[in-house]
């Protein structure tokens, strides 16, 4: 059976733990995380030790607007897999409010799949230790946003992802695109 997994949960809760201990035999994992770690750094630094390179990861991170790309690009990745009826399809982001993962779940019952959220919920953690267990380097005030969000609603299901308003996530996505548009690149 094609099943298309939505991880939810604060950074460092422990959500690719969740995923080696309770997803058997995932064919796809879809992750920004991978594609800043993997391609965006070394392609824009031409290094490959990304341990050295904490700052720069955290520019990125801090940049919105490379976010907004890089969201679509792991999108574009997780529907190519789709298109190709993998099984197992996961979509390891935070995905903490729901629009950030209605087109994955939209895109996945038109191609078939079943569609599972996982809530990570972070338990007892505090946000220091999250900040301590995150990999990433985010700092306490940004581990403190996601647990106001995911605190919010701490079991969103594909009906609640589902039943999000399409038009909030047109009205950020066109501001988004205004405002990369609006940038100049170097030649």
């Amino acid at each position: 059976m094609k099943t298309l997994h939505i991880m939810r949960g604060v950074s460092g809760v422990g959500k690719s733990s969740f995923i080696e201990d309770n997803i058997p035999d995932p064919k796809a994992i879809h992750s920004i995380d991978d594609i800043i770690i993997n391609a965006l750094i070394p392609n824009l630094l031409g290094k490959k030790d990304v341990v050295a390179y904490t700052e720069t990861f955290m520019d990125l991170v801090n940049s919105h607007k490379l976010l907004y790309m890089v969201h679509h690009k792991n999108f574009d990745n997780a529907k190519s897999s789709m298109d190709a009826g993998v099984e197992n399809v996961v979509i390891d982001n935070v995905n903490l409010n729901g629009w950030e993962s209605k087109r994955y779940v939209v895109y996945g019952i038109e191609k078939g799949y079943e569609v599972v959220v996982h809530n990570i919920p972070y338990g007892d953690a505090t946000a220091e230790e999250l900040v301590e267990r995150n990999i990433h380097g985010i700092p306490l005030e940004g581990i403190q946003a996601m647990m106001e969000v995911f605190d919010a609603n701490p079991e969103m299901t594909v009906e609640d992802i589902l039943a999000i308003d399409d038009s909030i996530i047109e009205q950020s996505e066109k501001q988004l695109d205004e405002e990369i548009n609006s940038c100049k690149h170097p030649k």
